[in-house]
């Protein structure tokens, strides 16, 4: 499909005039569901895994600093890192990925969040340009993450952040003020944390994401977050 002149192209260009439709009030977002999924799902593919484990070192403005990617075969290297370029290319450098966060169908959420993590891990830096030039979108990010009651969804959107703050200052900052670390207090006291898990992990990493920042120390030892981490 990616050799195919003009396949890709083709897909993202669904993607871009069904995501206009994402978070209207009419029926126009639940008439494209089922082919933007689709057409989300496909990209995913392409894109490939995208894979993450943690790893020490690394500048702390690398973008792979914390996590980097499960080493690929060279030829689904090059494939992946094409297609990451062409839906930044042909999403407005990823806005209109970051918009379908607003999605009211919980499962196009949840592809939307895989295919920005796998294009986030080739091509960081537009995805951390789109975000911040937009609030919203951390905003809906947020949502996710405190109000859906799916866990899988829920835990696509930790994902998500633990990658984006892993490196990016203003928005380990803005995620803070918007509340990340009490949600991740939260979180943890739902969780076994004498069984671990990779949602444990994923929050006590993302933890550790923040807890690197001089500003969002002081947002947390502001909040009571240092006794809520000795309670959990």
């Amino acid at each position: 499909v990616v050799a195919s002149q003009g396949a890709v192209p083709a897909v993202l260009r669904v993607v871009t005039r069904l995501s206009h439709a994402c978070g209207q009030d009419d029926d126009t977002e639940d008439d494209g569901a089922e082919a933007l999924q689709d057409a989300l799902e496909t990209i995913g593919l392409l894109l490939g895994e995208g894979s993450v484990v943690p790893v020490v070192g690394g500048g702390p403005q690398s973008p792979s600093r914390g996590r980097q990617s499960v080493p690929e075969d060279e030829a689904a290297r090059r494939r992946g890192l094409e297609v990451a370029e062409a839906a930044i290319r042909h999403t407005e450098n990823g806005k209109q990925l970051l918009r379908i966060l607003s999605a009211r169908d919980v499962s196009t959420q949840y592809d939307a969040m895989v295919v920005l993590q796998r294009v986030y891990i080739k091509q960081p830096e537009p995805i951390n340009t789109a975000l911040l030039a937009d609030p919203m979108a951390i905003n809906r990010l947020m949502h996710i993450l405190q109000s859906c009651q799916i866990d899988y969804v829920r835990n696509e959107s930790l994902s998500l952040l633990l990658l984006l703050t892993a490196s990016n200052p203003d928005i380990q900052q803005i995620v803070t003020m918007q509340g990340l670390a009490e949600n991740i207090f939260d979180l943890l006291g739902d969780e076994d944390l004498g069984k671990g898990g990779k949602v444990a992990r994923d929050l006590i990493r993302c933890l550790k994401n923040l807890a690197g920042s001089t500003t969002c120390q002081r947002c947390i030892r502001e909040t009571g977050g240092i006794s809520a981490l000795v309670c959990a």
